[in-house]
């Protein structure tokens, strides 16, 4: 017998992921229409509570889905907190699996920068699941993750602001790709600050945050998000409870 540990991640990001980019894609499909002929009394508007209602009822439809498949080539899944105890043991909340192979597929966890004030920002995982809407926002990184989040978030109508270290987002990606994201970002109002490192996040008495960068202060942001990375989730000698 062979003892596979796997967290469905699917359902923690890429599909929420994906409801959330199909919601702001409307966005431009509305500004669009207007060229062809369509007119709107009132300008449209967009239901945070209703995007997450709907995107969590998706979720449990999928898991139903998962875990028949399983089921039906006979895989037995257990659900519980799971640790590694040697090579051919594991134990799932105190009860113990013999098995002559294990095989780790737990994927990875948001990379937190450790400045002054991280707790008081969100990572990848909490953004897709937030109660209300953004208003004003700032992101760190440059990477494809802060990219599509900028995104998102700026077709949602919320203020966007992307702070990366190096001087230009999508290092290693195609130059032509990089130049034309980053010009229909521009396009879309998201503003770019580049060249800047974070050195530490600030909460005023009226609850919003400021962030403080190499090159000084920006003040005012209802969030401050890390897309900087995912780091394998392995820790405690391969337990979770996650």
């Amino acid at each position: 017998m062979s003892i596979s540990l796997i967290h469905i991640y699917v359902l923690w990001g890429c599909v929420p992921k994906k409801l959330l980019v199909y919601s702001s894609k409307y966005s431009h499909d509305f500004e669009d229409s207007r060229g062809c002929g369509w007119n709107y009394e009132t300008e449209p508007t967009h239901d945070w509570i209703t995007l997450m209602a709907n995107k969590i009822a998706e979720l449990q439809h999928l898991t139903g889905i998962y875990k028949n498949i399983l089921k039906n080539v006979r895989v037995k899944s257990i659900e519980g907190c799971r640790k590694i105890l040697d090579p051919h043991t594991v134990d799932v909340d105190g009860k113990l699996y013999i098995t002559r192979h294990i095989l780790i597929s737990v994927g990875g966890c948001p990379f937190i920068l450790d400045i002054p004030g991280s707790q008081y920002a969100i990572d990848s995982d909490v953004a897709l699941d937030l109660h209300s809407r953004i208003k004003k926002i700032s992101i760190i990184g440059g990477g494809y993750i802060a990219i599509e989040f900028a995104s998102i978030f700026n077709c949602l109508k919320s203020e966007v602001r992307l702070f990366t270290r190096q001087n230009n987002v999508l290092r290693g990606f195609d130059e032509e790709i990089i130049d034309f994201v980053s010009k229909q970002m521009l396009l879309r109002r998201i503003d770019f600050y580049t060249e800047e490192s974070p050195q530490a996040i600030l909460k005023a008495p009226d609850g919003s945050l400021s962030l403080k960068t190499n090159k000084g202060n920006i003040n005012g942001f209802s969030h401050i998000m890390f897309a900087t990375g995912h780091r394998p989730d392995t820790k405690g000698n391969g337990s979770s409870c996650n």
